[in-house]
């Protein structure tokens, strides 16, 4: 499998919004297709691709009840926003998930 792959079962999701798909997409920009794994910031994502902050919250716990990602708080002094969310994810261990 590789990263058109994955891409192409998020968008084939059934009963998955088109939001939250656009949000896994994001989410999947920000992986290491070589290690396969990978992780993001919600404020990141946020700023980077103009999503409120608190609709980026409700989707991707979402995903997560999908069993697509799973989130770390963070809450370090190198991160600019306390309480910021780390989005932590293995595309191919959310496969099985994803095809469901």
């Amino acid at each position: 499998m590789n990263e058109y792959e994955v891409q192409s079962l998020v968008m084939q999701a059934r009963n998955v919004k088109p939001a939250d798909k656009f949000v896994m997409i994001c989410i999947l920009k920000n992986v290491n297709w070589t290690t396969w794994t990978g992780s993001v910031r919600l404020s990141y994502i946020s700023k980077k691709y103009d999503v409120n902050r608190k609709t980026l919250t409700r989707i991707t716990q979402r995903l997560r009840s999908l069993g697509w990602i799973k989130i770390k708080v963070k809450t370090d002094e190198t991160s600019h926003h306390p309480g910021d969310s780390l989005i932590w994810m293995q595309p191919k261990q959310s496969k099985q998930a994803m095809i469901k």
